[in-house]
C-alpha cells in the first residue's frame, strides 16, 4: 500500500489530479477503513473542486478516526464554504478540542455561528483568531462586520483601521470604516476620510458612492433635527410632551 501512496502522492504534487484521484479510488476499494487512504482521496477531491465528494470523503475520514485534526478542521471549513453552517459547528468544535490555537478552525466556526444569528458568539471566537493570527485580512474584516452588527462601532473601526494597516493599497477598508463613521452620525469623520481615500484612488466609483450616501444621510438627518426643533418651539405642548420632543431631539444630537 505504501508504494501506491507514494505514487498518489507523486500525482498529486506533479498537478495531476485525474491520475492521482482514479489510483486513490481502486486504493480505497481495497483498503476502505484506512484513514490515511480516506484523507487522501478527500484531499485530492477537494484540490479538484468536487466539494460534495470531498465533504464526503472527510465524513468518512472522521468517522473512522474520530481524532484526525485535519480531516476535521477541513471538513468544517468545506461545509461553512458550502454554506451548511449548521453542520460546520460540531466538527469545528471537535477540532479545536484538539487544537485550541488552531486560528483558522475558529475563524470558520464564528462565521458558522454568524449565520445562524449568534453574533455574540461569532464575535468572541472571531477575536480568538485574530489574537492567534493577526496578519489574516478576512478576519479583521469579520470582526468589523459583526461589530457593526452589533452596534459596537469603536470596535468596528479598531478592525477597519487594523484592516488597512494590512492591505494598504486597497479602497475596500476605507469604504468599510466610512460606512461605519457613517452609521454612528460622525459625517465630517467619513466624508475626511472619503476624501482622503479619492487622493489615491481618484476615480473609483464606489469611495464617490460611498461620499453621496454620507451627504444625503448628513442631509436628512440635519432635517431631521430642524423639523424637531420646529415642533418643540411651534407647538403648544403640554409639558411631558415637550420633555418627550427634547428627548427624542437629543437622542439625535448624540
Amino acid at each position: 500500500m505504501q508504494a501506491e501512496m507514494n505514487q498518489i502522492s507523486a500525482l498529486f504534487q506533479q498537478g495531476n489530479l485525474d491520475a492521482a484521484r482514479k489510483l486513490c479510488r481502486a486504493l480505497v476499494q481495497k483498503h476502505p477503513s484506512n484513514d490515511k487512504v480516506r484523507y487522501a482521496h478527500a484531499m485530492i477531491c477537494q484540490q479538484a473542486g468536487d466539494i460534495d465528494a470531498a465533504i464526503s470523503a472527510y465524513q468518512t475520514t472522521v468517522k473512522i478516526s474520530p481524532s484526525h485534526l485535519q480531516a476535521l478542521a477541513n471538513l468544517g471549513g468545506l461545509l461553512v464554504s458550502a454554506g451548511r453552517h449548521d453542520e460546520a459547528i460540531a466538527p469545528l468544535t471537535r477540532a479545536l478540542k484538539l487544537a485550541p490555537d488552531s486560528a483558522p478552525a475558529r475563524y470558520n466556526l464564528a462565521q458558522a455561528y454568524h449565520a445562524q444569528g449568534k453574533l455574540p458568539a461569532a464575535l468572541e471566537q472571531a477575536k480568538k483568531a485574530r489574537a492567534l493570527d493577526d496578519k489574516v485580512p478576512d478576519i479583521h474584516s469579520f470582526i468589523g462586520l459583526v461589530s457593526v452588527d452589533m452596534l459596537k462601532h469603536a470596535e468596528a473601526a479598531e478592525a477597519y483601521e487594523r484592516l488597512a494597516s494590512l492591505v494598504p493599497e486597497k479602497r475596500g477598508p476605507w469604504i468599510m470604516q466610512a460606512s461605519n463613521l457613517q452609521l454612528c452620525g460622525k459625517f465630517e469623520e467619513a466624508e475626511d476620510l472619503l476624501n482622503a481615500a479619492l487622493k489615491r484612488y481618484p476615480d473609483d466609483p464606489e469611495i464617490h458612492n460611498q461620499l453621496s450616501l454620507g451627504k444625503r444621510s448628513a442631509e436628512r438627518e440635519a432635517e431631521s433635527i430642524s423639523v424637531l426643533k420646529k415642533k418643540v418651539q411651534d407647538m403648544k405642548l403640554e409639558e411631558l410632551d415637550q420633555v418627550t420632543y427634547l428627548f427624542t431631539l437629543g437622542d439625535l444630537l448624540d
